[in-house]
């Protein structure tokens, strides 16, 4: 992790650590042909988790949350897809501690250097605030959680399988290719900024370098390219739209 960080500096760090982390679980336990993967997740980790995909607006993540960690749209067949079991779900962090520490058990306690910077810190200090108003707070937010199901008519997102490793993924390359892409090019912003993903898979399918113009040549661009529209009787391009909806 040291090595990433002194490529990408101190931000979205935990983005690359939790990718690469999650899928290195993954593939060692199917290695293993374990049935199911189980992880030390508590409640507080839980509630966080929660609250950051609600901010974000992930409903994806926040589906594939509840309690039955519903695998149902994988394109593929269920036996590729491990379950994860979270035996400390409903325990709270400090809980967990002091029963650690009353008896005398060894566990690893210290907290990651990159953290401090981390997008979960905001969802954790406000938790924290919110627990010390409503004790219970974390365990209703996991509840919440479980219990959020998309309306019918909303369109979920169909996981597939990466085509360059075969992990799986919602895109064409899963998440760790593409930043891996980015760390061997010496960009690593591939796979973080939304317009970079865009970019390196248009590279990526249809190898035509991406060519970056000035706002002026790029409004330009798009305006001689603009195609004429018809409205009415008339016809418009570009910055005579205005004009064509006064004569009509």
């Amino acid at each position: 992790m040291d090595e990433i960080v002194s490529k990408i500096g101190r931000k979205n760090n935990c983005t690359f650590c939790g990718v690469f982390r999650r899928q290195a679980l993954d593939r060692a336990a199917l290695i293993m042909k374990v049935v199911k993967l189980a992880t030390g997740h508590n409640a507080d980790d839980g509630a966080e988790t929660i609250l950051m995909n609600i901010l974000r607006g992930d409903l994806g993540r926040l589906q594939r949350g509840g309690i039955n960690n519903s695998n149902k749209n994988s394109g593929e067949d269920d036996d590729e897809l491990l379950p994860r079991v979270k035996p400390l779900k409903y325990s709270f962090e400090k809980d967990i501690v002091m029963y650690a520490h009353f008896n005398k058990l060894n566990y690893f306690c210290t907290e990651c250097i990159y953290s401090p910077n981390a997008y979960r810190m905001n969802a954790r200090s406000f938790i924290k605030e919110l627990e010390r108003i409503r004790p219970r707070a974390i365990l209703d937010i996991v509840r919440s959680g479980e219990q959020f199901k998309l309306r019918a008519n909303v369109a979920e997102q169909i996981l597939s399988k990466c085509v360059k490793c075969g992990y799986i993924t919602s895109q064409k390359y899963c998440k760790a290719c593409l930043l891996l892409y980015g760390l061997n090019n010496d960009d690593p912003t591939v796979g973080i900024a939304r317009v970079r993903f865009f970019e390196i898979i248009w590279v990526i399918f249809y190898e035509i370098p991406i060519r970056r113009v000035g706002r002026q040549n790029a409004n330009k661009e798009v305006n001689d390219k603009m195609p004429i529209k018809s409205i009415g009787h008339n016809a418009y391009k570009g910055g005579n739209r205005q004009n064509a909806h006064k004569e009509d």
